[in-house]
């Protein structure tokens, strides 16, 4: 969304997302760049404008260089390049909440701490669910039970290669998607139909048919040692309906 705008500006805000809707089901390529390019201005104010501002605050304070920083993002974004019809780009959700493709589910992930090299490009397959224990540990605070494991060692070069990741996609709140991407493959699977979807990561796989059947073996155990566990509650129709008030509220319906 444009960074002028302010979600509790209700009006302002739906109508700036309207237009972005509107831009993407023209399907016309001038006005796709014109939306890159107010994207683009928007990622560059938060990091330039925003970010900056806080860590200017922690120098004034005189702690920055006892603070451990993560610069995450909770989602990607996609441009409707996966719908062959434009038209049925309703709403943000289709941008960036329907499909767990790459475009969508990667993030960027900037750590700086105290003890840390600078500038430093891990390049290894990692998850956001490794961001809780490295910070627990960069705290000293190390904590056993969570999901994850601390990038740590990726850092001090005691480990090394790509972490398998797990990534779920929700629908009104249920479970409805799950992926494991173990480069250089991804295997998606859709609980609802039981379709599975794979591609490799080197090459587009959007001008390729889908490859399930040629997926590693190992995919394919992580993806059904998952499914194995997974938990499904369905919501009544109530529950359903509420979901998706508040979604449109939020722009993404």
């Amino acid at each position: 969304m444009p960074y002028d705008v302010l979600h509790s500006a209700r009006g302002e805000w739906l109508a700036a997302k309207e237009e972005i809707i509107a831009g993407i089901q023209s399907d016309s390529a001038s006005a796709l760049e014109t939306l890159k390019e107010g994207y683009r201005r928007s990622v560059e104010h938060s990091s330039e404008v925003l970010f900056a501002s806080f860590l200017e605050l922690l120098d004034d304070l005189g702690l920055r260089e006892k603070t451990a920083i993560a610069l995450v993002s909770d989602h990607g974004e996609s441009w409707g390049e996966r719908f062959a019809d434009k038209a049925a780009v309703k709403g943000t959700y289709h941008l960036h909440g329907a499909a767990l493709y790459d475009e969508i589910a990667e993030v960027p992930l900037v750590l700086s701490a105290p003890g840390l090299p600078e500038g430093l490009a891990v390049s290894s397959q990692v998850s956001l669910v490794d961001l809780m224990p490295t910070l627990a540990e960069l705290a000293g605070s190390p904590l056993d039970g969570l999901d994850g494991r601390s990038l740590l060692p990726l850092v001090d070069g005691t480990e090394q290669g790509d972490r398998p990741v797990l990534i779920v996609g929700t629908d009104n709140g249920a479970v409805s998607q799950l992926a494991v991407r173990v480069p250089p493959w991804k295997l998606i699977h859709r609980l609802e139909s039981g379709a599975d979807e794979a591609y490799r990561l080197d090459l587009d796989p959007r001008e390729l048919h889908s490859r399930p059947e040629d997926a590693p073996p190992e995919l394919r155990s992580l993806l059904e040692a998952e499914l194995a566990v997974v938990s499904r509650e369905r919501l009544s129709a109530e529950d359903e309906a509420l979901v998706e008030r508040r979604l449109a509220d939020l722009g993404y319906l």
